[in-house]
């Protein structure tokens, strides 16, 4: 639900949220695990979720323009069983779970985010390989549920992304490709799930 008054604070809030929205675009992920607090301590969790979900499709529309033919779509594929569990977990919890304890649950997921962030950042970054893939399924798991809970509840999946792509080894341009076309389809399955929960 929207404030039905926008103060000064509010606004400045929500165009911090929004520039850091923006920013994530780019090689910093760790952008969108700032903005989804930032957004929800403005606006709700709920009201942020639905706020946010059109600017980032249309963030991905441009990311599509640039990027779209260089998909790996057996690793999204890969993902998306964990993905829709996370999901329909997350709308759960914002169905029936009250704010307070919502926005500790927030918390939690974005503390998982920032230390998979800093795990990425300190790995070394090589790419090119052909897949020295993660064929666990259970971690593959982990990254899907854990993107799909993050990226509905906070807008904030490009973390665990970022990480489970870095793992597959993964070319610089399938990276961003892949990226964009994951965050997109997500994003566009998630408008119908905020359109329900008000």
């Amino acid at each position: 639900m929207m404030p039905e008054v926008w103060t000064p604070t509010l606004i400045v809030s929500v165009a911090i949220a929004v520039f850091l929205m923006g920013f994530s675009k780019t090689a910093m992920p760790v952008a969108g695990v700032l903005a989804g607090p930032v957004l929800a301590a403005a606006l709700t969790p709920t009201g942020a979720a639905g706020f946010a979900v059109p600017l980032l499709i249309l963030g991905d529309v441009f990311g599509l323009a640039l990027y779209r033919q260089h998909a790996d779509w057996g690793l999204i594929r890969r993902l998306i069983p964990g993905v829709l569990v996370g999901f329909a977990f997350t709308a759960l919890l914002f169905r029936f779970v009250e704010t307070g304890l919502l926005s500790r649950i927030l918390g939690v997921l974005i503390i998982i985010s920032v230390v998979l962030e800093v795990r990425r950042l300190r790995s070394d970054g090589r790419t090119g390989a052909k897949h020295a893939e993660m064929t666990n399924r259970a971690a593959i798991a982990f990254y899907g549920t854990l993107a799909g809970m993050t990226s509905m509840a906070a807008n904030a999946g490009g973390t665990a992304m970022s990480v489970y792509l870095v793992k597959m080894r993964v070319s610089m341009l399938a990276f961003m490709g892949t990226s964009v076309w994951f965050f997109f389809i997500l994003n566009v399955i998630k408008v119908p799930v905020v359109i329900g929960l008000g």
